[in-house]
């Protein structure tokens, strides 16, 4: 999934044909991840802290981060949150959104590198990347 999901829904909202590859190298993965630290309860903020990630993973910051950036939030609750409340977001989107990029990773052939992991024509893949972020 290296090259970031919004560029082909950018280029498809286009009318481009743009698709994904299901390279043989594999993929490069990464992910956003919430982390409470033990200053958070040092500070009085073990709640609040709580309370955001809590909301982070609701279905709401899902579905508009995925409606705004193309991220897809790997909750369940995004597309639940969506039907219960259809007039902020289309529940047929996100589930399709949601499940187009969990199919990648079922069928997915190769291996997948963490960020700080690359294959061995990472220089080719940096190339690459820079056109595209220039076209």
């Amino acid at each position: 999934m290296t090259g970031w999901e919004p560029i082909v829904y950018a280029a498809q909202k286009k009318g481009i044909n743009a698709k994904y590859a299901d390279p043989k190298e594999g993929y490069e993965g990464w992910s956003n991840d919430l982390l409470l630290h033990k200053g958070v309860k040092e500070r009085g903020q073990y709640k609040t802290a709580h309370e955001f990630v809590n909301w982070v993973y609701s279905g709401f910051f899902g579905n508009q981060i995925m409606k705004l950036r193309g991220y897809c939030s790997p909750t369940d609750k995004v597309v639940k949150y969506a039907e219960k409340h259809p007039d902020e977001f289309d529940p047929e989107w996100s589930r399709g959104k949601q499940n187009h990029v969990l199919n990648k990773f079922k069928k997915k052939k190769g291996e997948t590198y963490w960020q700080n992991v690359r294959p061995d024509n990472f220089k080719l893949y940096e190339e690459w990347w820079e056109k595209l972020r220039r076209a």
